[in-house]
Formats: C-alpha cells, sequence, structure tokens
C-alpha cells in the first residue's frame, strides 16, 4: 500500500459516516388534514388530526386511496412511511401510473408491521418493481392486512429520490494468473446504488505500482442511474517485483472522493505444493494476499482452488473498499493469519484441515472508530479455469457444464441478475463448483451470529467470474447480509452498519475440497455432514387424524352438490364424476367401518373394492401411447403448442415467445414420457414396451441436470424438482426391470438430486403471521379472498420451514418468479418416488444416503401436513404456492391426492388403490406380477412361482402374471383353483395363451394369501 493510500484509509477510519442528500418528491405530513388520502376500502374512524392520519381496519383488506399528481415514477425509489399500529399484519403498497394503469400485478411490494403500538420508519424500495414507469395516477396504501380491528396512526407518508451512492464492485486483472513481464488488463467496475447523476459524470483514476501503464491514468464514465453498472479498463505490463498494486479513486468533477479500492496481484505461478496439508488435501500463503489450495492426486498435489483476497473489507461514506494483507502467521494445529497493521481495526484468519474440510473463521474487531462497516469477508474463493464439469448453488442456480449463472435467456431479462440473492432464497446454504480437479465448495451456518444478534450472511456466486471477468469460478461469503445489510445483487451495502456497535465480527465458513466427489450433489451431504440435518417439525396432526382431513377434503371441501368433484378449489373447474376420490372415500369406508363417508358417492359398505376399480386384467392390453412418440434414440423430444407460445408472449409482454427449442430434450422431456411407458413395461412384461424402456433409459443416462418436467409454465431448461422425482421413478422402475444395479445407483443419484430443492435450513428467521389468498368461494370462483390464518387453520402458526420445496430455480413465463417460493405439490412428486425408492430398497442403499433422503422425504411430508389447511370450509386443501418472506399461502388450493399418497407410503398403510409390481426371474424366464395387494416372498423356479398377496380385510382382488407359461395348477393356501374361460371370480384364474397372462381372482380373506401356479410338475 503506498503512503498515500495509507494516509487517506488511516484519517478515514477516525471520521463519522457521511450520507449524501436524499431528496423527497412528495410527502404528506396530515397537518392540514388528510392531503387527498381517501378512505376506500374496509376503513372506519378514518381522520387527520394533530398532524397523525388514524384509521381502524373495519375488515382484512382494508385499504386507503391518494391521487398522485403525475409525478415521474423513474425518480421515486422509495416509499417511507412513519406509523404504528396495535395489530400485526402487512402494509402493501399498489399503484397506477400512465405506462400501467392496472394495479393489480404479479408481485406486490410490502412490508411487515408489528402489533406492538410502536412508532417506526418503513422503507419500500420501488426500484425494479413492476410496472413502476411512467407518471403515478394513484396510491393504495393497505395497512397491516389482514388484521381486522386494528387502530392505525400514520405520521407521515413520503416518497424518496436517491442521492448517486457509488460503490466499486470489482478491482482486478483479466486473468487468474500474472507472469512478471506479462501484459494484462485491469478493470475496474462502477456502480450506482443510489439515484441518478447531475451534472458531469465521474472520473476514475487508476493507481499502479510494480507494472507500466499504457494508457490515461483518468478514464469518464457514463451517466449511471440506480443499480447501473460501467466498466473502466487500463492496459498494463506486470514488472519484476514480486507485486503489483492497484489503487483505483472514483471523484467527481470537483475532484471530491466518492469511492476507492486497492488490491495487489501476486506476480508468479502457483507453487507446486502445499505448505501445510493433511494427506489429503492441503495449502499455502502467497505474500500474506492469497491461498493457494491443494488435493492429493496420486504421489502429486493438484492446486484446485484460489482465496483472493484473503479478505475483504469496505468502510463509509464514501466508499472505500480494501483487500487486506496478512504479513504474520502462526502455524500449530491450525494456521492463523493476523493484519493488525491498522490502528482501530485488528483482523485475523483462522484455517484447520479436518479430512476434506478447510474449516475458516474471519474475524474483526474494531475500536475508537466511528466509521460504518459495508462489507466484510473472509476468503474469496476462485476455481482456476474457465469451463466445469457443473456447478450448484442451492435455490438460486443448477448449472451444467457449459451454462453460465445469472443467466437471461430461460429466466427472463428481470430476474437474470441473481449473484446475490436474498438469504432466503437459498435452501441449502452452500456455493459449488466441479472441476476437471476436483469439487471444491463453500458452505456456511446462515444462522451463525457473526455479530450480536446479526445473523444471515450473503453470498456471492458467478461461474464464470463475470464479477472480475476473469477465467475461474466465484464463490464469497460476506457481511452484513440479511434485511438490514446489503440488498439483493449489491457487493456492500447501501448504509451499513456502526463498527463501534457492532463490536467483534467472525464469520464462520467451511471449504470443500474433493477430489472423488462424483458431482456437486455431494457438496449437499457433506453441508448435512458438518452442520447436520434440521429436526423433522412434528406434524399439526398424527397420521390418523391426517387421513381423516384429506377425507373430509374428498368428501365435502372439493364436491358440488349434485355434480360431483373438482380438483382444485375455486377455478371454477366443471365438477364431475372422479372415481379416484370415490374409491379413496370407499376404502376408508371400509376401513373404519362409517359409511358416513360415501355421503356424495353411489357406493356402500357392501361393495368391494375391486368393482369400482375394475380388474388389473383388463388394463393390460392398452399399450402406453408414449411408445408412438418415442424416438429412435429412446428419447423424447420438446414439442410446442401454439397456445404455450401464445401465453408466453402475453405473460412476458412480448419478450419471449418460447419456452424451449422445439427438437431438443432433456431428462425431464423424457422421464415425463417414459414413466407410463416403464410402468407398462414393469407391470405387464409386453416385449416391445420393455425394448423401449431400456432405450428410454439409456437415453436418459447421460443427463446430469434434472430440468423439463413442467414445460406448461416453465421453460424447458429450468431445474426443475419434478424431473428429479421422475427420473428417480424411471430408473427405480429400470432397476426392477432389467436387474443392473448401475440403474439402480441412477435412481439414487436422481432422488438426491431432489435435495437442493428443499430448504434444509429453518427460513425465514422471524415467521410472520400466517396469511392466505384463496380463489374463490362456491359460486364466486374469480374473486381472490385475502384470509388470515385463523380462518384457514385450527393453529395459524405453522411451520413451512425447514422442508419446504422449491419447485425450480427460475420463473414461470420468464416473469412469475419460484425463488423463495415454495411449491410443495411439486416436492411431494419427488417424495413419493424417493419413498417407493426408499422402501423397496431399503437394504441396498447406502446407510447415510438412505437416512438423508428418508428424512428429507419424512420433512417434506411434515412441510405439507403444515401447509394443509384443517379448519372448514378449507378442510384438506393444499396451497399450490407459499411465499416464506410474507409467510403467505398462494392459491389455487389443490385437493389432498398428494399428501394423502405420500402419507400411506410414508406410514405403511394401504387403501388397496395402488398397483405393486414384482418380476421374478429365472434363467431365461422373467414373470411381471401385478396386483393391488402388498407382495411378500416372492420366488421362482423352473417349476412354479410362489409369492404371498395380504389385500384388506374382507376383500376380494386380483393379481395378474404376464409372460407365464401355461400353468399345470394354481393354487391359494394349498387350495387348487379352478380354470376360468371368462374372466374369473373370486376362487378362479384365467390363463390367456396368445397373451402369456395369468389373472387369478382372490376371495375375501383376513392376513396374507400364499399362492403358488406351477407350470412343470415335479
Amino acid at each position: 500500500m503506498n503512503l498515500g493510500l495509507r494516509w487517506m484509509w488511516l484519517t478515514f477510519l477516525c471520521l463519522p459516516a457521511t450520507w449524501c442528500d436524499d431528496s423527497v418528491l412528495r410527502r404528506w405530513d396530515f397537518t392540514t388534514g388528510t392531503q387527498g388520502w381517501r378512505p376506500t376500502h374496509h376503513v372506519s374512524d378514518f381522520q387527520a388530526a394533530n398532524g397523525l392520519l388514524r384509521l381502524t381496519t373495519a375488515g382484512e383488506d382494508a385499504y386507503i386511496t391518494v391521487d398522485a399528481a403525475r409525478l415521474p415514477a423513474a425518480r421515486a425509489h422509495l416509499l417511507r412511511v412513519h406509523l404504528r399500529s396495535t395489530r400485526e399484519g402487512r402494509t402493501q403498497l399498489y399503484f397506477s401510473t400512465t405506462d400501467s394503469p392496472d394495479p393489480a400485478r404479479r408481485e406486490i411490494p410490502s412490508f411487515r408491521v408489528p402489533g406492538d403500538n410502536q412508532w417506526r420508519t418503513h422503507e419500500l424500495s420501488l426500484i425494479g418493481v413492476e410496472g413502476w414507469s411512467g407518471a403515478l395516477t394513484m396510491l393504495r396504501l393497505d395497512p397491516v392486512n389482514p388484521a381486522v380491528g386494528a387502530r392505525v396512526e400514520i405520521d407521515w407518508i413520503e416518497l424518496v429520490e436517491l442521492a448517486p451512492l457509488y460503490r466499486i464492485d470489482s478491482l482486478a486483472p483479466d486473468r487468474t494468473f500474472i507472469d512478471r513481464g506479462a501484459p494484462f488488463t485491469a478493470r475496474v467496475v462502477v456502480r450506482n446504488a443510489g439515484g441518478p447523476v447531475s451534472g458531469e459524470p465521474p472520473l476514475v483514476k487508476l493507481t499502479v505500482e510494480g507494472a507500466a501503464l499504457h494508457d490515461p491514468v483518468d478514464q469518464s464514465l457514463p451517466d449511471l442511474r440506480h443499480g447501473d453498472v460501467a466498466a473502466a479498463r487500463w492496459s498494463l505490463t506486470a514488472g519484476n517485483d514480486r507485486l503489483c498494486r492497484l489503487s483505483a479513486r472514483l471523484c467527481d468533477a470537483t475532484g471530491e472522493l466518492l469511492a476507492s479500492a486497492e488490491t495487489a496481484i501476486v506476480l508468479s505461478q502457483p507453487p507446486l505444493g502445499p505448505e501445510m496439508h493433511n494427506g489429503r488435501i492441503g495449502l499455502g500463503v502467497r505474500e500474506g494476499r492469497e491461498m493457494c489450495f491443494f488435493a492429493r492426486a496420486g504421489d502429486q498435489w493438484q492446486l484446485v482452488a484460489l482465496a483472493r483476497p484473503l479478505a475483504r473489507l469496505a468502510l463509509g461514506e464514501p466508499f472505500q473498499m480494501r483487500d487486506l494483507h496478512f504479513p504474520r502467521s502462526e502455524l500449530n494445529n491450525s494456521l492463523t493469519l493476523y493484519d493488525d497493521s491498522t490502528p482501530h481495526l485488528r483482523v485475523a484468519l483462522v484455517f484447520t484441515l479436518s479430512d476434506d474440510i478447510v474449516r475458516c473463521r474471519a474475524e474483526l474487531s474494531a475500536d475508537a472508530t466511528a466509521a460504518t462497516l459495508l462489507h466484510f469477508s473472509g476468503p474469496t474463493l476462485l476455481v482456476p479455469g474457465a469451463s466445469k464439469r457443473a456447478a450448484l448453488f442451492p435455490g438460486v442456480e443448477y448449472l451444467d457444464a457449459n451454462e453460465p449463472s445469472s443467466r437471461a435467456d430461460i429466466i427472463g431479462r428481470r430476474f437474470a441478475p441473481r449473484s446475490v440473492p436474498p438469504a432466503y432464497w437459498i435452501t441449502v446454504p452452500l456455493m459449488a463448483v466441479e472441476s476437471d480437479a476436483a469439487l471444491v465448495a463453500l458452505l456456511w451456518d446462515p444462522m451463525q451470529p457473526w455479530a450480536g444478534e446479526h445473523r444471515l450472511p450473503a453470498a456471492l456466486f458467478a461461474s464464470p467470474n463475470f464479477i472480475d471477468s476473469q477465467d475461474n469460478h466465484l464463490m464469497q461469503l460476506f457481511v452484513p447480509g440479511g434485511p438490514e445489510g446489503t440488498e439483493k445483487n449489491q457487493r456492500a451495502a447501501r448504509r451499513g452498519l456502526p463498527l463501534r456497535e457492532l463490536g467483534k465480527i467472525a464469520l464462520e465458513s467451511r471449504i470443500l475440497i474433493s477430489p472423488q466427489a462424483k458431482s456437486p450433489l455431494d457438496a449437499v451431504e457433506a453441508w448435512t455432514r458438518q452442520f447436520g440435518l434440521p429436526e423433522v417439525p412434528p406434524p399439526p396432526h398424527d397420521a390418523t387424524r391426517t387421513e381423516e382431513i384429506c377425507m373430509i377434503g374428498f368428501r365435502d371441501t372439493l364436491y358440488e352438490p349434485g355434480q360431483g368433484w373438482t380438483i382444485h378449489w375455486g377455478l371454477g373447474e366443471t365438477p364431475r364424476r372422479n372415481d379416484d376420490f370415490i374409491a379413496r372415500l370407499l376404502s376408508y369406508a371400509h376401513r373404519t367401518g362409517d359409511a358416513t363417508w360415501l355421503a356424495h358417492t353411489d357406493q356402500t359398505l357392501q361393495q368391494p373394492l375391486i368393482d369400482l376399480l375394475g380388474r388389473l386384467a383388463d388394463a393390460a392390453p392398452r399399450l402406453p401411447p408414449q411408445l408412438q412418440t418415442q424416438e429412435p434414440d429412446g428419447t423424447w423430444l420438446y414439442r410446442e403448442s401454439e397456445e404455450i407460445k401464445k401465453k408466453t408472449r402475453d405473460y412476458s409482454d412480448g419478450e419471449a415467445d418460447s419456452l424451449g427449442r422445439d427438437g431438443t430434450t432433456n431428462v425431464g422431456v423424457c422421464a415425463v414420457a417414459a414413466r407410463p411407458l416403464l410402468e407398462h413395461a414393469l407391470l405387464w412384461g409386453e416385449p416391445a414396451v420393455v425394448a423401449a424402456a431400456s432405450r428410454a433409459l439409456a437415453a436418459m443416462s447421460p443427463f446430469r441436470i434434472p430440468a423439463g418436467a413442467q414445460t406448461w409454465e416453465v421453460h424447458k431448461d429450468i431445474p426443475d424438482l419434478n424431473a428429479a422425482g421422475h427420473a428417480c421413478a424411471c430408473f427405480r422402475m429400470g432397476y426392477q426391470l432389467f436387474g443392473d444395479r448401475r440403474l439402480l445407483d441412477a435412481a439414487v443419484d436422481w432422488a438426491r438430486a431432489g435435495l437442493p430443492f428443499i430448504y434444509l435450513w429453518p427460513a425465514p428467521l422471524a415467521p410472520e403471521p400466517t396469511t392466505a389468498l384463496v380463489n374463490g368461494i362456491r359460486g364466486r370462483p374469480s374473486k381472490v379472498f385475502v384470509l388470515s390464518g385463523t380462518d384457514c387453520y385450527e393453529n395459524p402458526a405453522r411451520r413451512v420451514t425447514p422442508y419446504a420445496a422449491i419447485p425450480v430455480f427460475g420463473t414461470s413465463f420468464y416473469v412469475v418468479p419460484w425463488y423463495g417460493h415454495p411449491v410443495q405439490w411439486c416436492g411431494l412428486v419427488w417424495a413419493e418416488a424417493v419413498l417407493e425408492l426408499c422402501t423397496e430398497h431399503e437394504s441396498e442403499l447406502p446407510p447415510d444416503t438412505l437416512r438423508l433422503l428418508r428424512t428429507a422425504v419424512e420433512g417434506v411430508l411434515s412441510s405439507a401436513r403444515w401447509q394443509q389447511m384443517d379448519k372448514s370450509p378449507y378442510t384438506g386443501l393444499l396451497p399450490d404456492s407459499w411465499h416464506l418472506e410474507t409467510n403467505t399461502a398462494f392459491a389455487a388450493m389443490i385437493g389432498p391426492m398428494r399428501i394423502h399418497d405420500c402419507l400411506l407410503l410414508s406410514e405403511g398403510m394401504s387403501d388397496g388403490r395402488a398397483v405393486h409390481a414384482r418380476v421374478l426371474r429365472h434363467k431365461g424366464l422373467t414373470l411381471h406380477l401385478a396386483t393391488r395387494a402388498r407382495v411378500h416372498g416372492a420366488t421362482i423356479d423352473e417349476n412354479g412361482a410362489r409369492f404371498e398377496l395380504q389385500y384388506l380385510a374382507q376383500q376380494p382382488f386380483d393379481c395378474v402374471v404376464s409372460q407365464c407359461p401355461a400353468p399345470t395348477a394354481v393354487r391359494v393356501d394349498g387350495a387348487r383353483l379352478r380354470s376360468s374361460a371368462q374372466p374369473p371370480d373370486a376362487g378362479a384364474y384365467t390363463f390367456h395363451q396368445h397373451q402369456h397372462r395369468l389373472a387369478i381372482r382372490l376371495p375375501r380373506a383376513d392376513g396374507r394369501r400364499r399362492v403358488e401356479v406351477t407350470w412343470n410338475d415335479p
């Protein structure tokens, strides 16, 4: 560091933080009455007195409105409201503009208001809000919805234009390694985190030591609006010293400092091995500026990652960023690096090796300083090389080899920037990059108190590193994060926190280095080993009561008197007969002996379930239609309808007209089609279908990223939880069909591929009262009602996380985001597939993986049970989605089918509807057994097959054995059954010679029935 910069830094530490002046565009202070605000809906006791606007909420959707005098929306960056309330709720902002006259939109800006009647100033960012353009014509404020009877007092409301506020996002060379004497480019990236610039744009000045500068020192930047980024570049040639020091100063036209940054580059190629290692991984420090991480590769060490910088600190205002230098170190059981060269600041980094984990602790202590902390980070991980095999940032990114992070083409422009996402978007707190050398991941505990009660560090991810425009992949954990710190996609806080009040800062993380890893999914299992799986919240009701809630949903909630059933609540669907619902109710009535469950059906307790479900043999001849659409190479191709193209254009306002390129494919596109085909092959063993199933599995084997299973609204290439579930089911059935262990391993891999979609930590930090947006009531399906939790739930304090499940890492139609927005029915699609895998192959799965998957499945089902409504008239309904930031259940409201199915599987229960399959092999003979009964102890030899079946008490049932030789005898519990040419009655069988299919009808009984089929009498 040169002396000038050092003096500037020391002087700055002793100065209090200063702020640029924001401008108030419009303020309502109620000193002269209501100033145009009107009580528009569900508001009583509305008056202005003594400089306060007072009102009482008289309903669940209270709001007040004002004409906005055509203020330019682009200049209004914030809405600030100073208020207090006696009831807790969310205050929402609706608006109309000349560009967007309809106040209804997909996302409504809002903030939480406590119910303690204490004065607070609430701030709402309007930057990037959908429709916030043109001239404002109307503002609508919905105070503390859905609270009823809240007494609200508003001191003032104001629209604010931010002053310019500059940040330097990056000061770095254009490559990972630079040799002495080599040419390179230095790049400074400047961001305006405030309002527009008035007057001359700022200048960037670069100062260099240890390199020759070939361009002018000063470079001008364009005008930067809020959020705009601009880069300045200089050509240099490295000198012969060990270091090249760079410092950048951003100044306005008068020379006043707006922002500054400094760093140093180590000029040499990395060393060949570590200074400290445990035999598996190692590390070494270069010039107190960066750290090299190594992994053992045979008898050699291989560089797999860098920490550059070792630590970064930014204080303000004005913004000053510095990459720290650690000239002093201690090596005991751990390596500790110290930077205590600056008065008032002490920084220490502690590194400890354990197996394939590097534990890191970054500590910052400050005293006697009035400076404000804008950014503090420990090691910034860089994985060298522009290419990768895969990368993972759970909840945000799930990348294949050639796929960049923050891509816009499949997500949409508005949600493409996501390098620093809100903490509640992140499902598993880790970032991982798999290179040719190793899997490198950064893991952390989001709930760690890094300073006092401050939690939720922020995470920065760029693969490849577009932040510094380098040939590597960047992962960084920093503070302050969370709601009081750094905003989305910012590298530093806009206002920051006073260092003096924070006291000691300690930020902990883990670095995983695993050259043996198979995929980034290994980082998820590593995270669970480091931090443990969260305890599964006990469900709100036991299994018996939960099934009863589901049955009420089938019998009452989704039934339209005299018309039939719908699948969803209030969507205007045409009611019709639903044999699946009737079968569930009939089975439940038989199991409980309670005929009242059949109230809306045409069934009685005397009618057997099989008469409603139908004979299995009747389903066998119908070949799956997917057989006709399969390509010769075993795939299915994405084909887009004109309806989807039109919806895409309409939703995206013309930004896009397609959800994927026709004629392409991926695992989800294939698995959605392959799953019914594999089910058919497994049940009936038709040779043509079995051959097609084999081709399908071979075609799906190369894929690594789950995507493509929700293309009715989601881009084909967006990571997709349903795709993981369908692929898991396909490969599980493939293993049962062909017996190839590699197919079981693939099923496990696809089961693990769903884990990044599941919250393995309890986000958000402090859940708010539950609110539900319900789409209609009977007779009024089009209206959306805002309900409180007490309207829908016996206990409105719902425990949605951990184990809520994100449906996709992306958007619907490019504009509806699903980040931080669980869709639990998608979690149940995955959970059902994984439950079947774990149940049927428990003894064949690795114990740790089995435990992880079972716990995750149990958690997903528990979260669904917490989300399921249990209060009339909504009993049994599952919200389509749940917004974590606002703790709001969103319509559509879905019937309880998936909860019921997963509950039965999880509890080892059966309602007699599901068809089970077994494949029996002996030498060249392969039999396919299909039945709705549980199958136990199935065996086969050259003489015949034997198996035990267990069905519902006192219910007749059937089974079908396909690809079977002509039997000489069929016995049940030792008693020989008679042969019948017609579909068999109870106690008989039919053999279809041409189809090689044996159909057996078993009589009513309790307990297991032992079946023996003989085709060779010994």
